[in-house]
């Protein structure tokens, strides 16, 4: 009888020595199909896209250059960012002198500083921006076509306009657009309220 368990016992280790190499293989096999599919990645250049920057509520192109880094799955697109701020609005005075003030009048010669930056990770292609002023007749300036602008470089403007509309809530809208590829965001954007009398 104890021999009989005594063979049970070897019986059930080889077994479990048997399952141990079986278990080992399959390791084995994991490893060097996960280093086949990493090879492959790099060969094919395969990337999938995941568009995690969207930002739904404005539909302009703020972006105007990309490059990637990384490689296989963990390539990821590098852009540009053109970043747009209305510092302050005011009047030229008789002098030239700017000052800023958020009262005009319709006599008055208005004033716009605005600074553009480029916050992204590249340099940006060619850019332009467009300007909605508080005229009489609307007016909408577009700028000529500015210089690529190099990763956290920035650039300050100062804008003159006349022929003011009377409004309480005249509104200022400058509005940035590059020549190259792009993802929406909302930053190219800046709006200003003043009031004018």
């Amino acid at each position: 009888m104890k021999e009989e368990g005594s063979a049970n016992t070897l019986g059930d280790g080889g077994k479990s020595e048997k399952m141990s190499k079986r278990t080992k293989i399959g390791g084995y096999i994991a490893i060097i199909l996960l280093f086949i599919f990493v090879a492959w990645v790099n060969i094919t250049g395969f990337s999938p896209s995941f568009d995690v920057e969207k930002v739904a509520s404005i539909t302009s192109w703020a972006v105007g250059a990309n490059a990637t880094d990384g490689f296989g799955l963990f390539k990821r697109k590098k852009y540009a960012d053109i970043e747009v701020n209305i510092l302050s609005a005011g009047v030229l005075d008789k002098g030239g002198v700017y000052r800023p003030n958020d009262t005009l009048t319709t006599k008055s010669i208005g004033a716009l500083r605005i600074q553009v930056k480029n916050v992204g990770k590249i340099d940006s292609s060619t850019w332009q921006f467009r300007i909605t002023l508080p005229t009489r007749d609307s007016y909408v300036y577009l700028s000529p076509t500015q210089n690529p602008l190099a990763k956290n470089e920035e650039k300050t403007f100062l804008f003159t306009f006349d022929s003011l509309a009377a409004s309480s809530s005249a509104e200022i809208k400058v509005l940035a657009e590059t020549s190259g590829e792009g993802k929406e965001l909302e930053n190219n954007l800046s709006t200003k309220i003043l009031e004018i009398f």
